[in-house]
C-alpha cells in the first residue's frame, strides 16, 4: 500500500483508490477510519491504521515519548469508532 496525492494506491488486483482524508474521518454512517498512515520515524514504512500500534511497539519501542500530540490523534481508534463497528466492551 502507497500514498500518491492523497489516494491510497497498491498493486493488489482487488484493491481500489479512495481519498484518505475523506476515508479517514469517522461518520456514524461510514465508521471505519482504517486508512494508510506512513510511519513518522523514518522507516519508511506504512501501515494501516488499525495495526499501527503493533508496528510502534514492535520497531519503535520508545514511540510515545518522541510521538506529537497530532500523530497520536491519527492513530488513536475512539471507543464510539469501536462500538459502531460491532466491537463488545470485553
Amino acid at each position: 500500500v502507497r500514498i500518491k496525492s492523497g489516494k491510497c494506491d497498491s498493486d493488489c488486483p482487488s484493491a481500489y483508490a479512495f481519498q484518505i482524508r475523506a476515508a479517514s474521518t469517522f461518520r456514524e454512517t461510514r465508521p471505519c477510519t482504517n486508512v494508510p498512515i506512513p510511519c513518522p520515524f523514518d522507516c519508511q514504512q506504512t501501515h494501516w491504521k488499525y495495526n499501527f500500534p503493533q508496528h510502534l511497539n514492535e520497531f519503535h519501542p520508545s514511540w510515545r515519548a518522541a510521538a506529537s500530540p497530532s500523530f497520536i490523534e491519527q492513530i488513536t481508534v475512539t471507543r464510539h469508532e469501536e462500538l459502531k463497528l460491532g466491537i463488545p466492551d470485553s
